[in-house]
Parts: structure tokens; C-alpha cells; sequence
């Protein structure tokens, strides 16, 4: 879009200016205040959210584990991504890495400025859950972020982000489409279009909004166990069928231009906190009684505070990954086939 000439009288620093007495950000609050200078046009412009990231700063946050393949791309892939904010930092977790996770990130913290990583060491013999060592780790970097938001270095968003496959597609067009809204948000998520994959995150009225592999684990348990080959191709296909049940079709594809959508909880491999919000939570568990995802304890705590997070079906992070692919019947059947062989 053309932009108005009307908005050549009033600098750029007048802009940003304007920007920076706001604490919140979206086109509907900004509109207030661009309005009477006659500058309504201009919010639909691109310029304007470019403006908005470029004041602010964003902390990237992840853990890493036996990532050394996807590692180095990925961080690149998401500072290209990343490009238009103001400061973008690094702060990862390494745990239990048995390949070259940690020279990597040795290196990457050579090479680009504000990036560091820690690294745990062997947490397997003392955290022997997985989840509960994902906590552990998670928790190490809002640590990290509530110590700079009381010192000078504060940050506006934290990116949270897997380091694997599932940001393949991540791009500067999917970055911006969370500001370029009206949404008021205080999180949102990405969406996969092959089908949103995370539904061990995932806490959604009228979609999923419970443990659903709770349910498998129980539809599991009432499958008889038999011996026999025969026998076992039978119980294959009628696990194949409650996986199909319980989750593949859960794995719903959200247009990109589909509304945003109101969640309890999600996360996808990727999704940005206003910084603020993350300073009374962590991922502790909410219920140590009952395991669940630890996207889960976190969100639901901001969702308990009255907080607003989103699935934006803009913020796309991937088409196909490893887990929404199995929506596939046939790339189950080769899978549990190759898995079988290698026996």
C-alpha cells in the first residue's frame, strides 16, 4: 500500500516518539493515537509495525539436547526471522547432550553478539522424568529473563522456541504478522499448515481441552496383549485406530487467514510472550498429582490471571513435520515397518 503523502510532514522520530509512550501494542490501540494527526491510513501500512519491533527488544529462549544437526540453522533461520526487532538476545539450556550440541553453541556464542547458553551437564540420573527435566530447564531462563527485567537490560518479548525441525519454514513474514493485528494479545502461538501438531500443549474450548493422552494411554491398557504374529499385526492396527481417534484427527488445519483463535494453552515449536507476563509464572508444576505438558502449567497460570493468548494461523513456523505427517496413514504403516526391522 501507497503510503499517504500527508505523513512525509511528520519525521520519523516523531513516530517512534509516539510509539514508545505506549505500553501495549496493536493497530486498534495505536489508532487512538495516530487518528487525529490524520494518520488512520497509515496504520495499515507496513511501516508502522516495522516501527513497533524496532523499539523493541526480544529475548530468545529454548532449550537444547542432541540438536547439533538443526542447531546452527536454526539459529540463523531465527535471527532472519527476528531482523526487525530493535535487539534481539539469545539465552538457551543444554542438558544432556551426547553429541555436538555444546560446541556448537560454544561457537554460535562467539559469532553473534548477545547470544548465551548454559549448559546443566547430566541431569538423566537426577531428574529422571522427562518432563520434569524440561521444567527444570525451561525454569533456568525465566530465571534469567526476571534477572534482567530488574537490571537495565529489560526486555518488550521472549520468543520461545523448540530447536528441532519443527521451525523449518519460520520467516520474518510470520514474525510480523503477530503485530500487524488489532488483536490484543499477551501471547500467541504458531500454527503448521499440514495441522497443528502440538496437542500435548494444547488447551482449547471446542477443540481439546484436556489430557487426550491420558485417554490413549487408557484406551491402550484395554487392548488385550496377545502373543502370536497374527495376533500382533491385530493389536498394531487397533492402536493405529485409538491414535487415530485420540489424536490425528485433533490435528485440525487452520487456514492462515483463518481468525485467531482463543486458547488456554498452546505453543507449536514456537511462540512470543510479552515479557511482562512471564514475571509471576513459571513452568512448575500445577498439579503434581497429575503430569502434563509443562507449556501446560505455564499458560494455564497466565490464563488463570486473565491473560489472552492466541493461535495466530499467520505465524506459520512449518508445513509438514515428523508428528502432523503421521495424519497419514501410510507414513504410520512405513514407520512402525522401518522400526520393526531395525529390531
Amino acid at each position: 500500500m501507497k503510503v499517504p503523502t500527508k505523513i512525509n510532514c511528520i519525521s520519523e522520530t516523531r513516530i517512534k516518539k509516539l510509539l514508545l509512550s505506549q505500553q501495549t501494542w496493536s493497530l486498534e490501540s495505536l489508532e487512538n493515537l495516530f487518528t487525529p494527526l490524520g494518520l488512520d491510513t497509515f496504520l495499515l501500512h507496513r511501516r508502522i509495525v516495522i516501527f513497533v519491533m524496532q523499539i523493541g527488544k526480544l529475548l530468545v529462549v529454548g532449550t537444547a539436547r542432541n540438536c547439533s544437526a538443526t542447531l546452527n540453522e536454526n539459529v540463523r533461520r531465527i535471527l532472519m526471522a527476528t531482523r526487525d526487532f530493535g535487539e534481539v538476545s539469545f539465552f538457551l539450556v543444554e542438558s544432556d547432550s551426547t553429541d555436538d550440541t555444546n560446541a556448537i553453541l560454544s561457537k554460535l556464542e562467539r559469532e553473534i553478539p548477545n547470544f548465551t547458553y548454559i549448559s546443566m551437564g547430566n541431569l538423566d540420573f537426577l531428574i529422571p522424568d522427562r518432563i520434569d527435566r524440561i521444567r527444570y530447564c525451561r525454569n533456568k531462563y525465566i530465571e534469567f529473563l526476571n534477572k534482567r527485567q530488574d537490571s537495565y537490560q529489560n526486555f518488550d518479548y521472549v520468543l520461545v522456541v523448540d530447536l528441532d525441525k519443527v521451525n523449518s519454514k519460520l520467516s520474518r513474514k510470520a514474525i510480523i504478522s503477530c503485530f500487524s493485528t488489532s488483536q490484543n494479545w499477551d501471547a500467541c502461538f504458531a500454527n503448521q499448515k499440514f495441522g497443528y501438531y502440538d496437542l500435548y500443549a494444547l488447551r482449547a474450548p471446542g477443540w481439546i481441552d484436556h489430557d487426550i493422552f491420558k485417554e490413549l494411554r487408557t484406551a491402550f491398557s484395554q487392548i488385550e496383549i496377545s502373543k502370536g504374529k497374527s495376533l500382533k499385526l491385530k493389536i498394531f492396527f487397533q492402536r493405529d485406530k485409538m491414535r487415530k481417534i485420540h489424536i490425528y484427527k485433533h490435528m485440525r488445519r487452520i487456514p492462515v487467514k483463518h481468525s485467531w483463535i482463543n486458547v488456554k494453552s498452546a505453543f507449536g515449536g514456537a511462540g512470543i510472550y510479552r515479557a511482562e507476563v512471564l514475571s509471576t509464572v513459571d513452568y512448575a508444576a500445577l498439579n503434581t498429582k497429575e503430569k502434563v505438558c509443562e507449556h501446560v502449567d505455564l499458560n494455564m497460570k497466565l490464563h488463570n490471571q486473565g491473560r489472552k493468548l492466541f493461535i495466530n494461523p499467520a505465524f506459520i513456523n512449518s508445513n509438514f513435520n515428523e508428528y502432523n505427517l503421521n495424519r497419514i496413514g501410510l507414513v504410520r504403516y512405513l514407520r512402525a515397518l522401518k522400526s520393526y526391522i531395525a529390531r
